[in-house]
This record gives structure tokens, sequence and C-alpha cells, in this order.
């Protein structure tokens, strides 16, 4: 008798694994219905196996899962294994950089004891060049941030900056050093 409760509970805990590893969000807007990548996309692989301990954090927008937990194991690498351990954090779309927010969840306007810190991390080398970062709102043309970060950090491949926006709302960042790019989404919420 005590076997039936333990097979259903595993055949639910199994259809909550398929629904977060098919983008499942439950979040209402203009891009609700559209698929998000899973936590694989873009050539992520996860750190020691370790995929199942990772969860989805509020805050979520577009294309880009904001995530707590294991990191890729190529992060770590980039990182020159400091990555760190608590923040939330989102992979780009492409799998070649991922935003480690210090300041979360990010606010518009900041908060006056909390900045917007988000610490950059690329896959590829920067040999020394600066990462240029454009800063869109979703669908709109207005608001647009520019930011041009040193490669004067480390260890590894990082970037640390603190980047305000006008408006709260999904903001669309393309990022860009030496020979790569890459595009996130990152949710700013409305300050109290």
């Amino acid at each position: 008798m005590a076997q039936v409760p333990r097979a259903f509970a595993a055949a639910l805990a199994a259809l909550a694994a398929a629904a977060v590893a098919a983008g499942c969000s439950g979040s209402s807007g203009p891009d609700a219905g559209s698929p998000r990548p899973s936590v694989q996309a873009g050539g992520t692989e996860p750190a020691h196996g370790q995929q199942s301990q990772l969860e989805l954090t509020a805050h979520s927008c577009g294309s880009t899962q904001l995530l707590k937990g294991p990191a890729p194991a190529w992060i770590g690498r980039a990182t020159d294994a400091n990555t760190p351990a608590s923040q939330p954090f989102a992979v780009s779309d492409q799998g070649n950089a991922a935003g480690f927010l210090f300041g979360y969840p990010l606010t518009a306007p900041s908060r006056p004891n909390m900045n917007n810190k988000i610490l950059w991390v690329v896959r590829t080398p920067r040999d020394g060049q600066a990462l240029i970062i454009t800063v869109r709102h979703m669908g709109a043309s207005r608001g647009v941030v520019r930011v041009q970060l040193p490669a004067d950090s480390g260890p590894g491949e990082i970037y640390p900056s603190i980047i305000d926006v006008p408006a709260p709302g999904c903001w669309h960042f393309t990022l860009q050093w030496r020979h790569a790019s890459a595009t996130v989404d990152l949710q700013y919420t409305a300050r109290d």
C-alpha cells in the first residue's frame, strides 16, 4: 500500500521535471506562449551532473531563464573556479556568457542600499578586450543604455558591472567582446 503513493510521487516529480525542461514558466504577457530554452540550450552543460539541483527563480523574462544552483561547468573554467555560489544567474541564448545578479532582484530605479550589480562571465578568452553592452527595453526602441567595461578584473574572463535602466520591464542585453557576442533578457522590477 505504501508503494502506491511513492510511485505516484515519483510520477509527479517526473512530470514536474519534464515541464521545467520544456520551459513552462506560468508567466503571462506577450512572451508567455513562446518557448524558453532549456538549461541545456546553447551548449551549456550542468556542473558535475547536477542539473536536477537547478531551480528557476522569479523574474525571468524574454528568452532567458534566471537560475539558482550549480552553474554550468564552463563557468567554473572561465572564472578559474571562483564561480559565485549563491547568486541567481542567467546564461545567454548562445551559451557563451552568463550574468550573476548580485543586486537581485534588479530594480528601476535602483535601491539606495543595493545597486544593480551584475558579474558577467564570458566563455571565450577576452584577450584584454572590453565588453560592450547595449541594453534595450523589450518591444520598444526607447530606453537604450550603452556600457563599455574594461578587461581589468580577474581571476578569469569576468567583467563586473552596475547597470541601471530608466524604467521597469524586460530588458534585452547584447554583449560584445573580442570576436564573440551574446544576448540575455533580464527583468527589472519597480522599486517599492
